[in-house]
């Protein structure tokens, strides 16, 4: 399972690092402690601004699917 935590728990304002859980399955192939992602602020809002803009253009792509079938129905 992974988890987020702050870059520095002494300076917040560093950023956010996600982490795999430490309670890992023996299957787990991935046995490491150092995080998986580390970034600032910054670049954390970028992410989520991009994640957003795609989910978006989904949505209207998924849209645009659904029109076309009902028209070639009709």
């Amino acid at each position: 399972m992974l988890y987020a935590d702050f870059v520095n728990p002494d300076h917040p304002s560093k950023g956010a690092a996600i982490y795999w859980d430490k309670d890992k399955s023996p299957d787990d192939k991935v046995q490491q402690d150092s995080p998986l992602v580390v970034a600032d602020w910054d670049e954390w809002h970028r992410l989520i601004m991009e994640i957003q803009s795609l989910r978006d253009q989904r949505d209207v792509l998924l849209r645009r699917a659904s029109l076309t079938l009902v028209s070639n129905n009709e």
